[in-house]
């Protein structure tokens, strides 16, 4: 019977994930549809201690018909138990970082978080959200790569037993 006691004395382990300082850069083209006078998408990410960390866009380049806004203030997580996704993503020809935004009326998008997961992109993806792929720089892509080391171990393969179709259940070797 349990008191009201804890069942060990050690205080309970807390886990930090680790992040990384992420900003994009998102531009505004012209169209060539004659319904839409300009597109946005994402140009590219900066990785790093020197990224800004206020959430809101800062004008980077501004023309008549082009413009680049650098967003910054967000946080690339690394979760362990990611370690799988994160490791075919950097077998991948071309490793990506994936962009999540939402729509803006008055910037069009607005990058609202960032992963390295395509099963989590996708995700977004089935929920309506515009998900952006870009490469993974490569300081970025050196550091998943220590972080897979130390925290992935790929499942050893098993050999199923088969199953004897028969009727009578037993399975053989």
């Amino acid at each position: 019977m349990l008191s009201g006691k804890a069942l060990t004395d050690s205080p309970p382990t807390v886990v930090t994930t680790p992040t990384v300082a992420i900003a994009v850069v998102t531009r505004r083209r012209p169209s060539s549809s004659r319904w839409v006078e300009s597109v946005w998408d994402v140009e590219g990410v900066l990785v790093g201690d020197q990224v800004p960390s206020a959430p809101g866009p800062e004008p980077m380049h501004a023309e008549a018909d082009e413009s680049l806004l650098l967003w910054g203030g967000l946080r690339l997580g690394l979760y362990p138990d990611q370690g799988e996704t994160y490791y075919f993503n950097l077998l991948s020809p071309e490793p990506k970082l994936f962009v999540i935004c939402t729509t803006d009326p008055v910037h069009q998008i607005r990058p609202q978080g960032v992963t390295l997961s395509y099963e989590e992109a996708m995700g977004h993806v089935e929920g309506q959200e515009d998900v952006f792929s870009v490469p993974m720089p490569p300081e970025l892509v050196r550091r998943v790569e220590r972080f897979v080391l130390e925290h992935y171990v790929p499942e050893k393969k098993r050999k199923r037993k088969r199953v004897e179709w028969s009727g009578s259940g037993t399975a053989r070797d």
